[in-house]
């Protein structure tokens, strides 16, 4: 069943040009979510609105961008409600009229937006399991059964390359990446690749994302040997990039909600090494399709360890050709998370909706029914 669908997000801390950001200049993961989310239903037939921080009034890849000012009145089927910077205040939504079937807050990160009480979704959509946990133990009254964890997807057409130059170009195995805000770990990535020039000179790390990720000003990068900052760069052009590198460095002391670089990194088959932190645990299964490195980034025995895992995966070329392989195939599309969306839609909405019987299985953490869809099992 097609709906009527409208993402609602009050944050004014980036401006959106209808939907073109991440194909532009990049943006940040909780952004590009809801960019991919509204653009795909968008694409399976379903009439799509964004109300936003938006430049103007318009239509683009399907979706209709309505800046924030201009509604007093929101009428839909399927209301989505999110936030994921400034203040995480979701309390000037409660100033409009709404009508709705279905009230879902898309939640990106672990703090509880301010407004989630009085609003009272009728489901809670988390990006991973690890954020469900957060919730059921440190947010007050938040029901299991109105909690469905919607892990992120990825375009993975980016990593599809139809030219040829690019397809050709080989992966360099002495190139490090280091993905997101500067903040998270990009100093442990710089020390790990300090340890590696001391014994090749080869080694070198590229830089991708800097401050705008979350809506500041870009700060100066001194210059660093072995080192080239990309900034902030879209998309495609980050999966290009990405192709060309081995290991991706991912070492924070950050509760990672849900990344969407360690996404973009598996599906580049660039290899994750990172620390096991969040939601990093629903991302990376070791010794598969990634490795965890213990011990707090900021202490040289822990750049040592990385230094020494490198150095011995750089002697199993076949390991590694596995390891990549796995990673790339351990993501899936944003059309996945679209359909699981539609499929939990059609539950929640028809109490009565049929659920095939080999749709069941037993949750092997609760022994509860849990029923599959199209991105796995939920409970």
């Amino acid at each position: 069943m097609k709906y009527k669908v409208t993402f609602y997000c009050p944050d004014r801390h980036i401006q959106y040009d209808g939907g073109r950001l991440p194909d532009t200049r990049g943006v940040g993961g909780g952004v590009n979510a809801r960019i991919r989310l509204s653009q795909t239903l968008a694409q399976r037939g379903h009439n799509v609105t964004m109300i936003c921080n938006s430049i103007k009034d318009e239509v683009h890849l399907g979706v209709h961008y309505t800046p924030l000012d201009t509604e007093r009145e929101i009428t839909t089927d399927i209301l989505i409600l999110t936030t994921s910077g400034g203040d995480l205040d979701l309390k000037p939504f409660l100033k409009l009229r709404t009508t709705s079937k279905l009230k879902i807050l898309l939640l990106h990160g672990i703090p509880k937006p301010i407004g989630t009480d009085e609003i009272r979704p009728d489901f809670y959509y988390p990006p991973s399991n690890f954020i469900r946990h957060i919730m059921l133990t440190e947010w007050n009254n938040v029901p299991k059964g109105k909690i469905f964890v919607t892990h992120r997807g990825v375009m993975k057409k980016n990593f599809e390359s139809t030219d040829p130059y690019l397809s050709a170009l080989p992966r360099d195995k002495y190139r490090l990446a280091y993905i997101g805000h500067p903040s998270k770990g990009r100093k442990p990535a710089i020390e790990v690749l300090k340890l590696l020039q001391k014994i090749d000179s080869r080694y070198h790390l590229f830089i991708f994302g800097d401050e705008q990720l979350w809506g500041s000003k870009a700060q100066a990068f001194k210059s660093i040997q072995g080192v080239k900052n990309f900034g902030l760069i879209n998309q495609n052009e980050l999966a290009n990039e990405l192709m060309q590198c081995r290991f991706g460095i991912f070492l924070q002391t950050r509760l990672e909600p849900y990344s969407n670089a360690m996404l973009e990194s598996l599906s580049a088959g660039c290899i994750p090494i990172a620390s096991p932190v969040g939601g990093y645990n629903e991302q990376i299964i070791p010794n598969w399709n990634g490795y965890f490195i213990d011990g707090h980034p900021d202490e040289p025995s822990t750049w040592k360890k990385t230094e020494n895992l490198i150095g011995r995966l750089q002697g199993d070329e076949e390991l590694i050709n596995t390891i990549e392989k796995n990673a790339r195939q351990s993501t899936y599309d944003w059309d996945v998370v679209a359909r699981s969306w539609e499929e939990h839609w059609e539950v929640a909405l028809n109490p009565a909706f049929p659920i095939p019987d080999h749709r069941y299985h037993q949750c092997h953490n609760c022994n509860n029914n849990t029923i599959e869809y199209s991105d796995g099992l939920h409970c």
